[in-house]
């Protein structure tokens, strides 16, 4: 019996259906790029889609949170409001998303009669967190800014608290890994357009890195502000779609397609020209294979990956050279200025923690002090760089060792959790699906160490699929439609 696309009720969906009312959005998306106008699309999506989403969203919030993953792809054009001058804050689709869902979830609630949120090993180190937060804006040199920082990261919890609670069944775990193929998918088809034009579209968001850092080619940065935020999201593009290979009795035409979209989102993160980026993939790639027991993946990936980068070359000959440079400099970290200068920002972080041990600086309180405890060795080109860019130097130097302890807790309860779930499942596809989300989640967790960004969105959305997805398992019934069942129906 074929169901409708959504079907609350019986907790019932039509996966192909779904997969290619995603497909035709983003094909829409890329029509929109070719002709150099999103900003222009974002509104008129908005305004279109507004009404029936507004509908839809309080009878399932799932799909608020493919709407997250989509506003944050487009970044920088899907900001709405102008920054504020004290504080650095945009109005984004995002933010929007985030009301309309956590609005949504309060609906559910009441209409099921739902008293009580999961309990998770999650909150008490969670709330233990905040509180050390908080307590940092007594004594920040920078109150403002760290009160909104604050904020971003209480509700980047209540963004986890979302996931749990409303991803509750296969097809709500099997819509959340497809949003996070196909949106990265279409950002990196701008990202290698950028790469091929030299940053021909978007011009002034693309950085040439000439004289500071020396690189050959453009850095792409796609619909992002710098290319090692892009990268970041790309890096979800890759290790999703890589963990979905593993999924068995999996439909032949969704693996090739999976391939597919795993090559050209690989492409545009080698385009990104991001160290950081790199480095994080690969290790998410490699927690994925070693969990799977399948090395023979991983070896297969690379040499795919070294051989498009050797057709790449045809069209752009400096790519193989300025690539092998970059790797290379990752084991010789005074091998250039932007390395060098990371070096000097955790030497200033330790600094400001030795004068402050116990409380730290202060939340935000990094950027403010940055000139007083610079490091005199910090490259002059990059001394406007004061931000940490290590996310275990950052919490030293503004919360101290207080803060650094309960930090260590949080991060080690969300690993425990994930590598244990992720041994013990039994179910294939969600296993599978929870290796993926344990692995992007360690990925984020060691970019962190080199692009401090602990209110990432789709990190937290990763922490909440960890855990909603073993209730998914504990609490699921034989006549519950399986992601199998699902990808066997044709479309």
């Amino acid at each position: 019996m074929n169901s409708h696309v959504l079907d609350i009720n019986r907790g019932e969906i039509n996966v192909w259906k779904i997969f290619w009312l995603l497909v035709c959005f983003e094909a829409v998306t890329l029509v929109a790029v070719l002709q150099g106008d999103l900003i222009v699309l974002a509104y008129y999506v908005g305004i279109v889609l507004t009404p029936l989403l507004l509908l839809l969203i309080p009878l399932e919030p799932t799909i608020g949170i493919i709407l997250m993953l989509v506003a944050t792809g487009f970044d920088f054009m899907a900001r709405i409001g102008e920054q504020s001058k004290q504080i650095r804050f945009n109005l984004t689709y995002f933010h929007i998303a985030l009301f309309v869902t956590f609005v949504s979830i309060f609906l559910n609630f009441i209409l099921k009669r739902r008293t009580r949120i999961r309990s998770v090993n999650l909150w008490l180190p969670l709330t233990i967190f905040f509180i050390v937060l908080s307590y940092s804006l007594i004594y920040t040199p920078d109150f403002p800014q760290g009160s909104y920082y604050f904020v971003r990261i209480v509700v980047m919890g209540l963004l986890a608290l979302i996931v749990i609670e409303s991803v509750n069944r296969e097809w709500k775990v099997s819509l959340v890994l497809w949003g996070m193929v196909l949106i990265p998918f279409a950002i990196s088809i701008l990202t290698v357009y950028q790469l091929f034009t030299e940053g021909a579209f978007f011009s002034t968001k693309v950085v040439k890195m000439a004289t500071s850092i020396g690189l050959a080619v453009y850095r792409s940065t796609g619909t992002f502000e710098n290319p090692n935020q892009l990268a970041s999201f790309l890096m979800i593009g890759i290790i999703v779609p890589f963990g979905m290979l593993f999924i068995k009795r999996m439909n032949p035409m969704l693996k090739f397609l999976l391939v597919v979209f795993l090559l050209i989102t690989s492409i545009g993160i080698l385009s990104t020209f991001s160290r950081a980026g790199w480095i994080s993939t690969l290790f998410g790639l490699m927690v994925i294979v070693a969990l799977n027991r399948k090395w023979s993946f991983f070896y297969i990936f690379i040499g795919i990956i070294i051989l498009t980068t050797v057709i790449l070359s045809v069209k752009i000959p400096q790519l193989w050279e300025v690539i092998f440079d970059r790797f290379g400099s990752i084991f010789d970290p005074s091998s250039d200025q932007s390395s060098s200068s990371r070096i000097s920002l955790i030497r200033t972080g330790i600094w400001m923690w030795q004068d402050h041990p116990l409380f730290g600086i202060g939340l935000r309180g990094f950027p403010t002090l940055y000139y007083d405890y610079v490091d005199p060795n910090m490259p002059a080109i990059l001394l406007e760089v004061n931000e940490p860019h290590t996310i275990q130097v950052e919490i030293l130097a503004e919360e101290g060792l207080i803060g650094f302890v309960v930090a260590t807790w949080l991060f080690l309860t969300v690993f425990f959790h994930g590598l244990r779930t992720s041994l013990r499942m039994k179910n294939n596809f969600l296993r599978c699906a929870q290796i993926a989300y344990f692995a992007l989640i360690l990925s984020f967790i060691v970019n962190f160490t080199f692009a401090t960004d602990i209110t990432n969105n789709s990190f937290w959305i990763s922490v909440g699929m960890i855990y909603a997805i073993p209730f998914i398992e504990k609490y699921s019934s034989p006549e519950a439609v399986t992601f199998d069942d699902s990808v066997s129906t044709a479309p």
